[in-house]
């Protein structure tokens, strides 16, 4: 014997252990976490828990006979509606998907489930609907795949990013150059100063780049002592002017402890000084620019960076070299 169509206490095969089985049912609907709403064939709701509410902003009483399009996805007709889809009018009806609602408390995302309430349960209700607050979840995700596109030691962004970057920026169609940067003679540097103070260098360069960029430019460490910074919307005469503004500013930062507490009223700043309190000389950077041409691959544009970057350091480093698009 099927339980549908009967209530509770008629269930094959269900011991309630003598409490009343319509009372506990609607306890557990009460009082579930996991918002859940019941309705009709044309998303009307009949019933809404406490949790759907809370979820909704708003007390569960008022979603009663209100449509799900109403207060939930706003959508421009019925046949559009998810939720209707979710009922009896579909083939697939059962579905699931991902939605973001915007009020006073902030955005959050709401993990929605679907499902169809077979016709044999005779009943008015067509469909039962399951939500589940998974903001912090999806913050989680977000801070992994942030700290998988960073780079540990300066912070900047890391290779994997850089090309997904420059791939969306080439896919808009629009304007996109590329500086490909080299730190001078870094080995030496190295190995006069050590290891160390060569990674804070590396920090301090980095920040040099991102104080003088854009919010919307992707500043990548690209590899060892090698940097990128792609510059969407921007061409080559524009990107030739930032890339001389980033070397003038990591050549003012190298400069001697005497010069840089002259020009900043006697201080140097922290990223530029070492543990142990003394002043660190940047070496100076060449840099490599180039921009991007109708309809072409990265990797051509990074191709053409990095042999104008060639030609920087052919010609004496510390400067900056473009090759025309």
């Amino acid at each position: 014997m099927k339980a549908a169509g009967k209530p509770p206490s008629e269930w094959p095969g269900t011991s309630w252990g003598g409490a009343s089985p319509e009372r506990l049912v609607s306890t557990l609907f009460r009082d579930a976490t996991e918002g859940v709403l019941v309705v009709d064939a044309g998303g009307k709701v009949l019933a809404a828990n406490h949790a759907a509410g809370a979820m909704l902003g708003m007390e569960a009483a008022r979603l009663i006979g209100r449509t799900e399009c109403e207060f939930l996805f706003h959508c421009p007709s019925r046949d559009e509606c998810p939720l209707v889809a979710g009922t009896g009018k579909s083939r697939n009806p059962d579905r699931t998907f991902e939605h973001v609602i915007e009020d006073a408390k902030g955005a959050r995302t709401i993990f929605v489930s679907c499902h169809h309430l077979p016709p044999s349960l005779e009943c008015q209700a067509a469909g039962m609907v399951l939500m589940r607050d998974i903001s912090s979840q999806k913050a989680t995700e977000r801070a992994l795949i942030e700290l998988a596109n960073r780079d540990p030691l300066t912070g900047l962004y890391n290779r994997r990013y850089f090309d997904a970057f420059l791939r969306d920026a080439l896919g808009t169609g629009k304007p996109v150059s590329l500086l490909m940067i080299d730190v001078d003679m870094f080995k030496a540097y190295n190995d006069t100063h050590g290891h160390r103070q060569g990674d804070r260098a590396l920090t301090a360069i980095a920040r040099l780049l991102v104080g003088k960029t854009r919010l919307r430019d992707a500043v990548v460490r690209y590899g060892g002592e090698e940097f990128a910074i792609i510059l969407p919307g921007t061409g080559s005469e524009r990107a030739c002017r930032v890339a001389e503004k980033l070397r003038r500013a990591v050549e003012a930062g190298g400069k001697g402890a005497a010069d840089q507490r002259a020009e900043a009223g006697g201080k140097v700043a922290a990223d530029q000084r070492a543990e142990g309190g003394e002043d660190i000389a940047l070496p100076t950077i060449s840099i490599g620019v180039s921009a991007s041409r109708v309809g072409e691959k990265p990797n051509d544009l990074i191709e053409r960076a990095d042999r104008a970057l060639y030609a920087a350091k052919r010609e004496g480093r510390n400067c900056v070299r473009a090759i025309a698009s």
